[in-house]
């Protein structure tokens, strides 16, 4: 067992804390198809003939941002369930809050995408930069070890994966609601933020050439 981030005298085992950490990995990457599909997409010129049909980039980009959220979202809350179902493992009692880290971190990692599509538009340079920020935030984050040392640990509070996989263990403890609403606050700026810049910048991303 590991202690208890909130020092709730509350432990939780080492499935619960890498169940946490590893499905936001596996939303990173989720959410990494919805770039991966737009720089595809313009490399082997299918966009162009996208663009040939009456439809605006602004329609292009929701579409991709709304079908892989909502893919990514159902992949999670099956993971949840199957977890939950055939290892007992326990997410804690707040459903909604727990429904609501799931949509956070989803709409956090497809924003991240379109950005990253939008600044790397070649695939094999889309795929090195985000796998690069995935690996980097999830070690950042304890994904790998929880033991980092305080600076790696103080850096890690400023990734994306911090906050969403403390947010799941803290909902999996029953920490107090004021710590629960500080990392879903925290979690859904951060989503937001990434969400705003992606809309931005994912007019470029999908622009007819």
């Amino acid at each position: 067992n590991v202690m208890s981030p909130d020092m709730s005298g509350r432990d939780y085992s080492a499935l619960q804390y890498y169940a946490a950490h590893m499905l936001v990995m596996f939303l990173l990457y989720a959410g990494m198809a919805a770039g991966l599909s737009i720089v595809e997409e313009k490399e082997s010129r299918t966009m162009d003939r996208i663009h040939a049909a009456p439809v605006k980039p602004v329609h292009v980009l929701a579409g991709k941002i709304a079908g892989n959220g909502l893919v990514g979202l159902g992949q999670t809350l099956v993971i949840i369930v199957f977890t939950l179902l055939f290892y007992d493992l326990e997410w804690g009692s707040r459903y909604v809050h727990l429904i609501a880290v799931c949509v956070f971190t989803v709409a956090a990692t497809v924003s991240l995408a379109v950005i990253v599509a939008a600044l790397a538009p070649k695939v094999r340079t889309f795929q090195v930069i985000f796998m690069t920020l995935t690996i980097g935030m999830t070690f950042l984050s304890g994904g790998f070890t929880p033991e980092l040392g305080e600076f790696l640990e103080r850096l890690g509070e400023y990734t994306l994966s911090f906050w969403a996989s403390q947010s799941f263990i803290h909902l999996m403890l029953g920490s107090a609601d004021s710590v629960v609403h500080e990392h879903l606050t925290v979690l859904g700026l951060t989503a937001a933020g990434l969400f705003l810049i992606s809309i931005l910048l994912g007019g470029k991303a999908v622009s007819h050439e």
